[in-house]
């Protein structure tokens, strides 16, 4: 089985954190890992991503692949972006079917 190099969700639900591992691509993204390779804090002051690089250069010569965000944070150039959602506003034909309806009660 291919083995990937990817960014594993932990921490409380509003300030999350990540570790650096090493997993089997069919796992889940939190699920079971091979090893712990660093961890990455999005909400510090600092972006703190702290790795090992003797143990990432032992994952690669094996064969692993990194995921996007992983590439990106190595290269230095990743933007943490936190996920607003956005609140869906009714349409008029929605509206009016509303009123419609409160008009013939």
């Amino acid at each position: 089985m291919s083995v990937k190099i990817r960014l594993a969700k932990f921490g409380k639900k509003h300030a999350p954190t990540y570790r650096l591992v090493a997993s089997h691509t069919r796992t889940k993204r939190n699920g079971q890992y091979l090893e712990i390779l660093g961890s990455y804090d999005p909400h510090a002051q600092k972006n703190n991503f702290v790795y090992d690089k003797e143990k990432l250069g032992v994952w690669q010569k094996k064969g692993a692949t990194l995921t996007d965000a992983v590439k990106h944070l190595l290269a230095d150039d990743y933007k943490f972006v936190e996920y607003s959602p956005q609140k869906v506003e009714k349409t008029e034909k929605k509206q009016s079917e509303e009123t419609a309806e409160t008009d013939t009660e």
